[in-house]
């Protein structure tokens, strides 16, 4: 009988040190979980913070991002809850409560669970108190985002207006310098268009010069070989006529009998 009592009572001995073992397990992923919503939180801050940056944007922008916010708000204290609520239903456990060894650490181990208990609930009214701060911060921004709506729809329509002059004035400069280097390409054409008729002009005047030079070289070649033919034509005209007179004279004395020579000669040299 007293071994089966030992046997029994390291069974529920074994039995309480894997119970214990669990429950810090769970206390580890409740300290997580925690964490978890620690972080959530911070995102559900940093979510706010975006949303009071666009509050210069237009109302519509500032309504949509308002239940965002909430709904960021309620996640996170949904999920702290169930994290303490789990981590509260791990810690007791009903395996050591007939077991006097296990009394005393039972009672530090309650006493520290609630003591975590506490700062998790103060760590939650703290993020409740941040969330009602960031609530009552958004709707100032809101209000006073809706007070000056109209002085910024007046200033964004001028300065609209003004960035449409201001277009305006651009086009028409890029207008202006494109006609001005149009128009110089115009006259960069005409010039050159000059210069070519110009240069045309210069080689048709040196064409007609060398023409009329050739004609004259020419019409001087043809006036010397008239000349050279004249001057042969007279030439031969003239050696033929002398040759006649000189055969008629010579008949004419043969026909008078006149034999002397000394006669002869002075008639010959009188025709010739």
């Amino acid at each position: 009988m007293p071994a089966a009592a030992a046997a029994a009572a390291a069974t529920a001995a074994a039995a309480a040190i894997a119970a214990i073992a669990a429950t810090a397990a769970a206390t580890a992923a409740a300290a997580a979980a925690i964490a978890a919503a620690a972080a959530t939180a911070a995102a559900a801050a940093v979510a706010v913070v975006a949303a009071a940056a666009t509050a210069a944007a237009p109302p519509a922008t500032l309504a949509a991002a308002t239940p965002t916010a909430a709904a960021t708000t309620a996640t996170t204290t949904t999920t702290t809850a169930a994290a303490a609520a789990a981590a509260a239903s791990q810690w007791c456990c009903s395996c050591c409560v007939d077991i006097p060894i296990f009394k005393r650490r039972r009672s530090v181990s309650h006493h520290h669970h609630h003591h975590q208990q506490q700062q998790q609930q103060q760590q939650q009214q703290q993020q409740q108190q941040q969330q009602q701060q960031q609530q009552q911060q958004q709707q100032q921004q809101q209000q006073h985002h809706h007070h000056h709506h109209h002085h910024h729809h007046h200033h964004h329509h001028h300065h609209h207006h003004q960035q449409q002059h201001q277009q305006q004035q651009q086009q028409q400069q890029q207008q202006q310098h494109q006609q001005q280097h149009q128009h110089q390409q115009q006259q960069q054409q005409q010039q050159q268009q000059q210069q070519q008729q110009q240069q045309q002009q210069q080689q048709q005047q040196q064409q007609q010069h060398q023409q009329q030079h050739q004609h004259q070289q020419h019409q001087q070649h043809q006036q010397q070989q008239q000349q050279q033919q004249q001057q042969q034509q007279q030439q031969h005209s003239s050696s033929s006529s002398s040759s006649r007179r000189r055969r008629s004279a010579y008949l004419f004395l043969g026909i008078r009998g006149v034999n002397s020579p000394g006669l002869s000669n002075i008639f010959m040299a009188s025709i010739i």
